[in-house]
C-alpha cells in the first residue's frame, strides 16, 4: 500500500486557492482552505529555541507572517502555557514536562501562544514553523 503524496496535495491545493475563494455569494471560503492545508502542515519557514526564565516571565513566540503551523518540544523544564493571549498562572494552568510535543495550527494560534517555566528553573521550546 502507497501512502499519499501530503505535500503533492497541499501544493495542489496552494495553486487552486483562488479558486475556492471565488464565489461572490458566500464569500471568501477560508474555512475549508484552511482546515485542508493545516491538515498537510506545509513547509519549513523557521526553526527556533526560545526561553522563559521563570514562571514570573512568560514568553510569546516569535511572528512569522508565513507560519501556519508548528511544532513544539519542551525541553530543560516543565511549562505551562495559554493559546489565547493571556499569561498563563501556575495555579490553573496544564503543567507539560519536559519531552512533551505540542502541535498549533492556524497563526491566530501561533500568536496568541504564551508560555512560561513552571518554577525558577527556565524553561525551552524547540520550535518549527511551517507556512
Amino acid at each position: 500500500m502507497t501512502l499519499p503524496d501530503r505535500l503533492g496535495y497541499a501544493e495542489e491545493l496552494a495553486n487552486e486557492r483562488p479558486s475556492f475563494n471565488s464565489r461572490d455569494d458566500i464569500g471568501p471560503t477560508t474555512g475549508l482552505t484552511r482546515r485542508m492545508m493545516r491538515y498537510f502542515m506545509g513547509n519549513p519557514t523557521q526553526y527556533f529555541l526560545v526561553t522563559s526564565a521563570s514562571n514570573v516571565t512568560p514568553t510569546q513566540l516569535p511572528d512569522d507572517p508565513r507560519a501556519q503551523s508548528a511544532v513544539l518540544q519542551v525541553i530543560g523544564a516543565s511549562m505551562i502555557y495559554r493559546c489565547d493571549g493571556t499569561n498563563p498562572s501556575t495555579g490553573t494552568e496544564q503543567i507539560l514536562p519536559v519531552g512533551t510535543i505540542l502541535y498549533l495550527t492556524g497563526s491566530e494560534t501561533i500568536k496568541g501562544f504564551i508560555f512560561a517555566a513552571v518554577g525558577a528553573t527556565p524553561c525551552s521550546l524547540s520550535v518549527n514553523y511551517f507556512d
